[in-house]
């Protein structure tokens, strides 16, 4: 997920050139960034408790929630701006 974000992000940057388009991809890429992080994060954390034999649970139940709402967020962010820069 966050390489395809990123990659949208980059795309939009690269294809809107200095428009203020370009800001739809800058918005984007902070989110692609936080994915890495929760998934770098969650790696560690597992494989620590694996390597431990730590007994379960290994799931997170928090994360994904805060990334689908970093991810709502950024979309209607993108909406939003999208609207004011046709008004």
């Amino acid at each position: 997920m966050a390489l395809i974000l990123g990659g949208i992000a980059i795309a939009i940057i690269t294809f809107a050139g200095k428009t203020p388009g370009a800001l739809y991809g800058f918005v984007l890429i902070p989110v692609a960034i936080a994915f890495v992080v929760y998934a770098l994060r969650q790696y560690y954390v597992r494989a620590h408790a694996m390597r431990n034999r730590e007994p379960g649970p290994y799931e997170d139940r928090n994360g994904p929630y805060a990334l689908g709402i970093i991810l709502i967020l950024a979309t209607v962010t993108n909406v939003f701006i999208h609207f004011a820069k046709y008004d």
